[in-house]
């Protein structure tokens, strides 16, 4: 098998450990300072107490809130909640108590059903269950398990997997719904211990919140939601020094002459986005950086786009002499819908292996 680098993508281990510790390098946005700042003060809240001059404890005690921080693909949720966590530190109580931060970070899984995010949830914050339960009996698990557990606070990614679930024998899509929304709600709305939660996802978890329903209501008024602007790059200059700082920051050489214009063309590929200026440029640099000589070419970077989209060298902007011509939007439509289609196949690949 060849592990020529022109037919690796950013998930193999060839590449993984460099484009890891590439991604630990944080770039200012203008929403990231204030995703930080909001979810440091949502981490806060579970120390806020009811009467200040008593100890904390469960009858003394606010219940905590929600927040949903929501906007296109590629446009920093994840990238932005990271940093958020990253920077969280130990809380302390006016009345001198100290409680160290205990985050559960959980993923969700496209086109898996309610069961299968509740479970996956359940057993991903340490509940021990050898089967899948029913939705209903996992939802009640969760409220116990997360009192028992006292996170500091739980984070989900990628939400609209879970108010978007897979169909599921005899349940309604709306009772499926109701009963995402409900376990959020029983997490935050706990006597014991009120757990702070943040998700993150796509625009339409406002619209599904927003549902005229008696059950959404109760939760409505527990959610802040943050609507991000686009994670725009406006200048190719600063394209190009994000190259370079990456390049520091692993021992990467650029070989890239300045009549190749690496900036503008890495900008127009990535239809001014910052979150996809930044997945080319590191998985261009672990290409290079997989070689003895460690330089960077444009090559590595016509690679690196190929990957992403599949195009043909015409369409590829490292590549062609008219790239200024080349559409990326419609690229990187194809690139996000191929990349769902492969999750979707791989959920669906255990279950035809149990037929």
């Amino acid at each position: 098998m060849t592990t020529e680098p022109e037919v690796l993508d950013e998930k193999h281990p060839l590449l993984a450990y460099t484009i890891e510790k590439l991604a630990q390098r944080r770039f200012p946005t203008p929403d990231l300072a204030r995703v930080v700042d909001r979810i440091a003060l949502l981490h806060e809240s579970v120390t806020v107490r009811k009467d200040s001059s008593l100890p904390l404890g469960p009858s003394n005690r606010l219940h905590t809130t929600c927040l949903a921080v929501t906007a296109p693909t590629f446009h920093g949720k994840t990238y932005s909640m990271d940093a958020a966590i990253e920077s969280l530190t130990p809380v302390a109580v006016g009345d001198g108590q100290v409680i160290q931060k205990k985050i559960l970070r959980y993923k969700c899984t496209p086109n898996a059903s309610v069961g299968a995010f509740l479970n996956g949830l359940l057993r991903h914050a340490g509940y021990p269950a050898n089967r899948d339960l029913p939705p209903g009996v996992a939802a009640s698990r969760i409220a116990a398990h997360f009192q028992q557990e006292q996170f500091t606070l739980l984070a989900i990614d990628e939400f609209q997997w879970a108010i978007n679930p897979a169909a599921s024998p005899g349940r309604s899509r709306e009772q499926d719904e109701n009963l995402v929304w409900n376990t959020l709600h029983s997490i935050i709305d706990n006597v014991e211990w009120s757990t702070p939660t943040v998700v993150n996802g796509l625009p339409g978890i406002v619209d599904s919140l927003n549902h005229d329903t008696a059950e959404r209501a109760a939760i409505r008024s527990r959610f802040d939601v943050m609507s991000m602007a686009s994670m725009t790059i406006g200048h190719a200059k600063d394209a190009k020094d994000i190259v370079d700082l990456y390049c520091k920051d692993v021992g990467v050489t650029v070989a890239i002459h300045s009549d190749f214009v690496l900036g503008k063309r890495l900008t127009h590929a990535s239809n001014y986005t910052l979150g996809i200026v930044l997945r080319l440029a590191r998985l261009a640099i672990a290409r290079a950086a997989l070689r003895p000589d460690r330089t960077l070419t444009a090559k590595d970077f016509v690679d690196a786009y190929a990957t992403k989209t599949g195009c043909r060298l015409q369409a590829n902007p490292f590549h062609a002499d008219d790239w200024p011509q080349i559409d990326p939007t419609l690229l990187m439509a194809q690139t996000a819908d191929q990349r769902r289609t492969d999750k979707a196949e791989k959920v669906d690949e255990p279950r035809r292996s149990r037929k």
